[in-house]
């Protein structure tokens, strides 16, 4: 089992160092700023956001980042 467990690890080391080690959102501070996003805490909560969409194949453009962050973090305000 700890062998499995080993193969397991070693494989998402690879895939990150291959695949998703230079993943980054295309929305930066400033871009939030431009769109009427007051700086302050939330930007790190807006970005991580990004992140995690790039990282799970959800965003893939910087289209659909402006489109999550309307959705996710304007449209309640």
């Amino acid at each position: 089992m700890a062998k499995t467990e080993q193969e397991e690890t070693r494989r998402a080391i690879s895939l990150y160092f291959r695949n998703l080690k230079e993943v980054r959102p295309e929305l930066r501070g400033r871009d939030l700023k431009d769109m009427g996003i007051t700086p302050g805490p939330i930007y790190r909560e807006i970005l991580d956001g990004l992140l995690d969409g790039r990282l799970n194949g959800e965003l893939s453009s910087r289209e659909e980042e402006v489109e999550f962050v309307r959705k996710r973090f304007m449209e309640a305000s």
